[in-house]
């Protein structure tokens, strides 16, 4: 506990031309190894146009001095935003995240954020340095999504410093981002332009890319699914596994039931749900052949492990082009 201190602190005046009031005062801080220490501050009050006599600018500094004095105010972290990332936030808080996660905050904190904010002291990451990186991302022609991701990382990591009390609130949360641009929705693909699709894919992109269409599962959930999640008597299956480059999780709580509940639907209910019933009990039958432990077995094994991205650039990217259609982006593929 940091011994209360009562002070006033001193007041000078500095400058030839145009005389300023200059005040200093001691402050309680953490140092990088976690000792306590006392620095001491040094700011100007103002000129001494806007204050004439000593007694009013002291009045000024006694209301600086306040928050200090009343013993409310907690002592300041001396580490950067590096500093606390690389030992502390990176080995203890990242590994708790999903492996998606830990990959894109690894990649926004490299790019983006340490070069922006690295050799700042904790306190010093102000609302105001935040709201002006934030813009300046945006002119730079980054998307409203791409800045809201970083608004996001940068949110985590101070919420783990305000959570460890190096700061008293994460200034993250005093930010707002501009109201998102209207943009045209993207292009479906019409039903004529999938058949052509289908009859260009190869087997078992063909089937991959039929149950992407009948079924509405994203591709890290298709490749994740297993057949202990596809009732076909009662004509159902449910998300409970996704892989994204060959490792698997489980998807968020919310997401599982309005996943599974939206999959679930479409199977009843959909006109095409005969041809997807179809081809899983094709696979169904051609694995009990193999094996009889087909229940546990992934239902697309040859991709299970590998990237999405690069399955769909394989197997979508070359026959988008030869039926003529534009290349589909990694987003409009999911």
């Amino acid at each position: 506990m940091v011994r209360r201190r009562y002070q006033r602190g001193s007041l000078f005046k500095r400058g030839k031309r145009e005389k300023i009031w200059v005040a200093r005062w001691w402050e309680d801080v953490i140092n990088a190894d976690g000792t306590m220490g006392r620095v001491r501050r040094s700011i100007v009050i103002g000129t001494v146009a806007e204050f004439t006599t000593y007694r009013l600018a002291m009045h000024a500094l006694s209301e600086r001095l306040r928050l200090l004095n009343s013993g409310r105010q907690r002592p300041q972290p001396m580490r950067t935003l590096t500093d606390f990332v690389q030992k502390d936030w990176e080995p203890v808080v990242l590994p708790t995240l999903k492996y998606v996660t830990q990959k894109h905050y690894k990649y926004i904190l490299k790019a983006h954020l340490i070069p922006a904010f690295g050799e700042f002291r904790l306190p010093d990451i102000s609302p105001e340095a935040i709201q002006n990186f934030l813009l300046t991302k945006l002119r730079e022609d980054y998307s409203w999504e791409s800045v809201h991701h970083f608004r996001c990382a940068l949110s985590k990591v101070l919420g783990s410093v305000e959570e460890w009390n190096y700061l008293a609130d994460n200034p993250v949360r005093k930010t707002r981002l501009p109201r998102r641009e209207y943009k045209q929705e993207r292009p479906i693909l019409a039903p004529a332009q999938v058949w052509r699709l289908m009859i260009a894919l190869p087997e078992p992109a063909r089937s991959v890319a039929m149950l992407l269409v009948l079924t509405g599962l994203r591709i890290g959930e298709l490749l994740a699914l297993r057949w202990k999640s596809v009732d076909l008597g009662a004509q159902t299956l449910r998300v409970r596994v996704i892989v994204y480059e060959g490792h698997f999780d489980t998807p968020k709580q919310g997401e599982v039931h309005a996943r599974s509940h939206l999959v679930q639907k479409l199977f009843r209910f959909s006109p095409f749900f005969t041809r997807g019933l179809i081809i899983l009990a094709l696979w169904f039958f051609q694995l009990v052949r193999v094996s009889p432990c087909a229940a546990g077995i992934s239902c697309i094994v040859i991709c299970s492990l590998r990237a999405k991205s690069s399955v769909c650039q394989e197997w979508l990217g070359i026959p988008c082009v030869i039926v003529t259609l534009r290349c589909w982006t990694l987003q409009e593929r999911r």
